[in-house]
């Protein structure tokens, strides 16, 4: 795992990235990456997940990657939209170390050198739905009453410490529930 770390920092500046937390707020001048010609969309965040393991540590990190991020234009509404897209990556980072933690301390399941990667993809595809299940509530962005709700639901699962899958949807569900009536 350490070459990996050393690779990512080889490929990346620190002043080319961001390292999320509750508190990170983006800003417009974040956005460094150039809108391709063919994107259908106006904004885009990226980030990666990462995560550094020992048999007795484990910490995972979401980076935002300025220079491939991109927001076309200067709308709050937009810059709020990504902002949650970042939050979420975040939240996946935490829900991830989380699981494979409860996985090691709770039920005894020893992680290894062989097999964190498996626990980490699994983990990482298993949480991926957040994602698309933001995008599309929100129609990406596009539907404000939507998009306010997911500031709820962001703003109430950063206040979990021990998030996991389980609660995250639950929080999820019972903000989206409401909004029907």
């Amino acid at each position: 795992m350490m070459l990996s770390l050393i690779i990512f920092f080889a490929l990346f500046n620190v002043d080319d990235t961001i390292e999320w937390n509750e508190n990170i707020k983006l800003k417009f001048e974040d956005f460094r990456g150039v809108k391709p010609e063919n994107s259908e969309f106006d904004a885009k965040t990226y980030y990666m997940i990462t995560y550094d393991f020992d048999r007795f540590y484990l910490k995972t990190k979401c980076i935002f990657l300025k220079e491939s991020s991109f927001l076309d234009g200067n709308s709050e509404l937009l810059l709020l939209h990504e902002q949650l897209h970042f939050d979420n990556g975040g939240l996946r980072a935490r829900i991830i170390e989380n699981e494979i933690k409860y996985l090691v301390f709770e039920n005894n399941i020893e992680i290894t050198v062989f097999n964190e990667s498996n626990y980490f993809e699994k983990y990482h595809a298993k949480t991926k739905k957040f994602e698309t299940l933001y995008d599309s509530t929100t129609k990406h962005g596009t539907i404000r009453d939507k998009q306010l709700i997911w500031v709820d639901i962001i703003e109430e699962a950063k206040k979990e410490k021990y998030l996991n899958i389980e609660e995250y949807e639950n929080i999820i569900n019972n903000h989206l529930k409401e909004s029907t009536f």
